[in-house]
């Protein structure tokens, strides 16, 4: 197994034959997992420009990505309403090229959007603003129970 960084140029970046000898799998970061043939893999990431990375600069490459991608949303979760938020990934997810990242972005909005509710109805009911069972009502049915 290998792993390379290579931007996708679109047709003949991977070719049939490519798929032929190895297994090719895309990660953020123009990041590469190819399995199979070694020989045909270091191949097809000098043929692409691609540059080999080890393991572990791989696992630091995506998890710089996903650190980036939170503090972008957590960014973006204090400015936009959900409305807007929606608006603007229903936009994204109709690219192809960004669907993944949207997806992604969407996601991670979405967890911390709950997080920040759950996170208000455990304030307002520690400083007595409402009680135990309206808080403990407000979060099944926010969680759809």
């Amino acid at each position: 197994m290998a792993w390379v960084q290579a931007v996708n140029t679109g047709v003949g970046f991977i070719t049939h034959t490519d798929w032929e000898t190895n297994q090719f799998r895309g990660y953020e970061s123009n990041l590469w997992e190819v399995t199979g043939d070694p020989t045909a893999g270091l191949a097809w990431a000098a043929r692409v420009g691609g540059t080999v990375k080890t393991a572990p600069e791989a696992q630091a490459i995506r998890d710089t990505w996903n650190a980036n991608i939170y503090g972008f949303t957590e960014f973006w979760v204090e400015k936009l309403s959900a409305q807007a938020m929606t608006a603007l990934m229903t936009t994204a997810l109709g690219d192809s090229n960004v669907r993944e990242i949207a997806s992604r972005w969407l996601s991670e909005f979405i967890d911390v959007r709950e997080q920040v509710y759950k996170d208000d109805l455990n304030y307002l009911y520690a400083n007595g603003h409402i009680g135990l069972e309206k808080r403990d009502s407000m979060l099944l049915n926010k969680q759809g129970v």
